[in-house]
């Protein structure tokens, strides 16, 4: 129940600063908010704390001062942890035009969420656990939690134990990833370039001289479908007029026809 109160504790937390700051709000910013990441803050917060109180030693000591020490013993880990996160959504603060218009609210939500739930973890969440959890409180010991444990201990001694070929798979991972960032590969746009296939079609009117529109040729002239301006750039000035008079004229009759 104390993991659950995070979520809207921080939506609220992150509405509210939105709103004294005046920055707009959308679904892509909610969209955008992973739960498991506003709470586990206060995971870490609660399973220690009941960590402590079941394993109490000889001497037993007053539950404020259990709750006490097992919140200190942790809370640089859970703040610079949410800090990291935080300085990750940086350089989304640093988009312009419509890129900054699109992300930067999401990037907002997201870092004042993740603020809300650090304070809710550090000193909302001590204090509801002294008054939910008492003295004779004890872990239950998960079967599945403590198989996946015992691997993860065995593959973190093997890394550590080869921690050079551990430090040269993550460089060359790092150096990858660079490469394929400044070559190009996989593109550097934000927002790429959506070519939906739609045609634009404009004309201009042009000096009229004589009454070359009116000429028994003219329609002719613009009849070959799908032709493209481009093709009578070589021809006289006349017969361009004539071309662009008959295409607008057509794109009118066009515009009438469908209303």
């Amino acid at each position: 129940m104390i993991v659950a109160l995070t979520i809207p504790f921080a939506l609220l937390f992150a509405a509210i600063c939105l709103d004294l700051t005046k920055i707009p709000a959308n679904l892509l910013s909610l969209g955008a908010l992973d739960f498991g990441m506003v709470v586990d803050g206060t995971v870490v917060i609660v399973e220690n704390i009941v960590r402590h109180l079941g394993h109490q030693s000889s001497e037993p000591k007053p539950l404020i001062q259990l709750i006490r020490e097992a919140t200190h013993e942790v809370q640089r880990p859970v703040f610079y942890a949410r800090g990291i996160i935080i300085t990750a959504y940086l350089p989304i603060f640093t988009l312009q035009s419509v890129e900054g218009r699109l992300f930067k609210p999401m990037a907002w939500t997201v870092a004042l969420a993740l603020l809300g739930a650090l304070v809710f973890s550090l000193v909302v969440a001590p204090v509801v656990a002294s008054l939910i959890f008492t003295a004779k409180t004890r872990e239950w010991r998960n079967p599945a939690l403590a198989w996946m444990t015992a691997r993860y201990r065995a593959l973190v001694t093997l890394a550590i134990r080869a921690r050079w070929v551990t430090v040269a798979v993550a460089v060359l991972c790092l150096a990858v990833t660079v490469w394929l960032a400044s070559s190009g590969l996989i593109g550097s746009e934000f927002l790429p370039h959506l070519d939906l296939g739609a045609r634009h079609i404009g004309a201009k009117y042009g000096a009229r001289r004589g009454h070359a529109a009116d000429e028994p040729g003219a329609d002719h002239a613009g009849s070959l479908p799908g032709g493209h301006a481009g093709g009578l750039t070589g021809r006289s000035s006349r017969r361009r007029h004539r071309y662009n008079r008959i295409l607008q004229h057509r794109i009118f009759c066009g515009l009438e026809a469908q209303e």
